[in-house]
């Protein structure tokens, strides 16, 4: 292959991840129209479920939190990071060093075992946002499981927000938090 024909697939290909990340984030704002979850809720040791059920510390919850700042990772077409809690998950997919994507998804089941801990433990809820230079891109995007008799999943929530191109910008963190019972 010549180097023009190189250059021209690359642009092609450089153009459509640009488009469908254009139309990723669009459709992903259209459901994010509720008011933005902030980290006093999300961080807080309460839960109340889809279904209106609040729980709190004296039943048990716990909250942790954690962040992976993230850094190219040489010309790749995907590199990923995910942190999971038992079959809960949350996950960071970097596409082509133009777009990240983020999951979370919170199962409800008792299959979650803390390190230090004996007891399994069950994951009610599982966000994610996305943060650089200290200013939110996203708001938290959360799975809430519902804490009825079954502990009904939550939805795998999806979010996509384009990265930075600048060499010099500040990197992009993304953090997380997980609620047990």
């Amino acid at each position: 292959m010549n180097k023009k024909r190189i250059i021209s697939v690359l642009g092609f290909l450089v153009a459509g991840v640009l488009a469908f990340g254009g139309t990723q984030g669009a459709a992903a704002e259209e459901l994010s129209s509720s008011p933005a979850l902030t980290d006093e809720y999300v961080l807080s040791p309460t839960y109340t479920d889809p279904d209106g059920r609040t729980i709190d510390s004296t039943d048990g919850l716990t909250v942790h939190s954690g962040s992976k700042t993230l850094y190219p990772n040489g010309i790749q077409t995907r590199s990923s990071n995910t942190f999971r809690f038992g079959s809960s998950y949350a996950s960071n997919n970097e596409v082509w060093q133009l777009r990240y994507d983020g999951t979370a998804y919170a199962s409800g089941k008792q299959d979650f075992l803390p390190s230090g801990s004996i007891k399994k433990k069950r994951v009610l809820q599982v966000c994610f946002k996305y943060t650089r230079d200290g200013k939110d891109l996203i708001g938290w995007q959360c799975s809430n499981a519902a804490l009825g008799p079954l502990f009904t999943p939550g939805k795998v929530v999806k979010k996509s927000v384009m990265d930075s191109l600048g060499i010099f910008d500040s990197k992009t963190v993304f953090r997380y938090s997980y609620k047990t019972v």
